[in-house]
């Protein structure tokens, strides 16, 4: 696929539409027509079960001291459904052992996903406070999925999504 080579070779920020476009020998209207945006292409060209940005879309409006009880309960649910686990968990431990995959989903979380939860946010630092959210849900997916850490690889979806979603908030939250 001519995403997959533009984003090897130049990642995500260095990859252009149109360069794709060119590349595959097909109008750019065609990319945004099936992807919508680079982010949406970037997910297809991971093969990503569903669109981040789309998630981010359904939770970010509302009640901003609520924002991190939604985006946890959004992430972990998905992280949950038969039809999206076993790529998600797959797309992480290949992130774990593979520097490229890493760079690559790291620079999609950074760019794509921390940047429109940045903008969504208020106050100082609030590239930092999105990354560091983004980082805690990771790092409670991979505990629960690939670790299987107990208690939390059994715990309760609506509960570990209760205690993570008030540490993800307090992360939101302007110091």
């Amino acid at each position: 696929m001519a995403a997959r080579r533009h984003l090897s070779a130049k990642g995500i920020a260095g990859t252009s539409l149109r360069a794709v476009a060119k590349d595959a020998g097909v109008d750019p209207a065609l990319i945004n027509h099936y992807f919508g945006s680079k982010a949406g292409l970037v997910s297809a060209a991971l093969n990503l079960p569903a669109d981040p940005v789309v998630i981010l879309s359904e939770v970010l409006p509302g009640d901003p001291d609520t924002l991190g009880e939604r985006l946890a309960g959004r992430v972990l649910k998905l992280w949950e459904e038969p039809t999206s686990s076993q790529a998600l968990i797959a797309l992480l431990r290949s992130a774990v052992v593979d520097e490229h995959s890493a760079e690559l989903l790291g620079s999609f979380l950074s760019e794509a996903i921390g940047g429109l939860l940045a903008t969504a946010l208020a106050g100082e630092l609030a590239s930092t406070r999105a990354s560091l959210a983004a980082a805690t849900l990771l790092g409670v997916v991979m505990a629960r999925h690939v670790l299987k850490l107990e208690p939390m690889a059994s715990l309760p979806l609506e509960e570990l999504a209760l205690l993570v979603g008030a540490e993800v908030q307090s992360l939101l939250r302007p110091a």
